[in-house]
């Protein structure tokens, strides 16, 4: 039998539909797991539509009333779908029966292939804070962070070192190896030469270049998210000077320093792949500095910029000259020394500035040890940033960078050509070849370092 639509379902329930009425249109096919699933997304996505509702007259009186029978709406729905999942855990389940419950996908509508889980809320924040809080939900996000899904159909020696955690380990040395050659060509850049010879222009594309553009091509192939934006502009820079590379002193070059400034502070922000992931409760931390420098510190910074800026040019201009450098190294452009300038004074107003957040809000922190350790906001957050970087690794067969431009070459592609969907097999013999080998050294962090230090 072919599970209902949840749209379809929720034109039928209204605005307000009581547990008898949920119940009364889930599945009898399901199981207790399945049902569960079932409720709680049916209620998740009604709960996510009531919160984006717009006003629909143009009339204050009426928009108050409205938002006020929202509200309550919403904290009604909020209550059922805890109720749910409390009485779920009313009798004793196992470990893969609370996965059931988070992994299980449902059919969203008849004109989108798209499917909903609970853990797409968990991870969008658009759930109850009591959910996403809740110690079985985490415990259980954590477990499978750690230890990978027993269920899915993966010989059982693969289990170890291939989790979640591991394949996250393999695209992060993918982004740091990156990001260091990054710092290799704006550091040591190609210079334009003033006589060009038949194939001077082919010898100007090197190994750096090709490996910057297959890297950044492969971290494109995964999913797309605002932290890709730099490495968009990068491959469209090198793509843009074929068969040339971005000179020194270009436009190009220019852009390839923003693209650097932007990476050397990316690994610090609470969402994968980043270093924060390796280590217990990095998250919240992270987390509580994000939304200190959001609300306290980026206005005075924007107060205090037009003359940061005009400083530090004057300062980079007198310091333009290269001294104790060896005479047969070509220096470093100026454009470089400016934007490493830029960052080291950023640098130093970051750290100033986490130490006064610090000083501000920590005082009234009596325990950080915890998810909520710096309020229940930031946990939320945190918790989210937490199951994102989870389901981006937790699929069957997960290919992070570089193996996802072979993913994108040898299945997704002629795939899409043939309008049929990638074969399982094929995908699985690919994920063997390339993942499996690489993740196994990597996977020996893991089980060197105890758990209590590691995330």
């Amino acid at each position: 039998m072919t599970t209902p639509n949840i749209d379809d379902l929720l034109l039928h329930l209204g605005d307000s539909p009581d547990n008898e009425s949920v119940e009364a249109v889930t599945p009898r096919t399901l199981d207790v797991c399945g049902g569960t699933a079932f409720r709680l997304v049916l209620l998740l996505q009604l709960r996510k539509y009531k919160s984006r509702k717009k006003p629909t007259v143009d009339d204050a009186w009426t928009n108050w009333m409205e938002s006020i029978a929202t509200s309550g709406q919403i904290q009604q729905l909020e209550l059922q779908i805890v109720d749910s999942f409390n009485d779920f855990l009313y009798e004793h389940r196992t470990t893969q029966d609370i996965h059931t419950v988070l992994w299980t996908s449902f059919p969203i509508s008849d004109n989108s292939s798209r499917r909903l889980r609970v853990v797409d809320f968990l991870m969008d924040g658009d759930c109850p804070p009591t959910l996403l809080s809740h110690d079985v939900v985490m415990f259980s996000l954590e477990h499978l962070w750690r230890y990978g899904n027993a269920s899915v159909e993966v010989p059982a020696r693969y289990q170890a070192f291939c989790t979640p955690r591991v394949l996250h380990l393999v695209d992060l040395s993918a982004h740091l190896f990156y990001f260091g050659l990054l710092v290799s060509y704006v550091m040591h850049p190609p210079y334009e030469p003033t006589i060009f010879h038949v194939d001077g222009q082919l010898q100007r594309t090197g190994w750096r270049e090709i490996l910057l553009v297959i890297l950044s091509a492969s971290i494109l192939c995964r999913s797309w998210n605002w932290s890709n934006i730099p490495t968009f502009i990068l491959f469209s820079v090198f793509m843009l000077h074929l068969p040339t590379v971005p000179f020194a002193g270009g436009l190009g070059f220019d852009v390839l320093l923003f693209c650097f400034a932007c990476h050397a502070f990316q690994f610090h922000f609470p969402a994968a792949p980043s270093p924060l992931l390796l280590f217990k409760r990095s998250l919240p931390f992270a987390t509580f500095l994000a939304r200190g420098f959001y609300h306290i510190i980026i206005p005075f910074i924007l107060f205090f910029l037009p003359i940061f800026l005009l400083i530090t040019t004057w300062l980079s201009i007198a310091l333009s000259e290269t001294f104790l450098s060896p005479s047969s190294m070509i220096p470093t452009p100026i454009q470089t020394r400016t934007t490493v300038l830029y960052l080291f004074f950023a640098l130093v107003s970051v750290i100033s500035c986490a130490l006064f957040i610090l000083v501000v809000r920590g005082g009234s922190l009596a325990d950080t040890r915890g998810w909520d350790g710096y309020s229940a906001p930031i946990g939320h957050n945190a918790r989210a940033s937490f199951v994102k970087a989870v389901v981006a690794y937790a699929s069957p067969h997960t290919f992070p960078a570089p193996f996802s431009l072979l993913q994108m070459i040898f299945i997704r592609i002629p795939s899409s050509l043939m309008r049929r969907q990638p074969a399982p097999q094929a995908e699985k013999l690919l994920w063997q070849l390339t993942v499996f080998p690489i993740s196994m050294p990597l996977a020996i962090f893991f089980l060197v370092f105890p758990d209590q230090w590691l995330g």
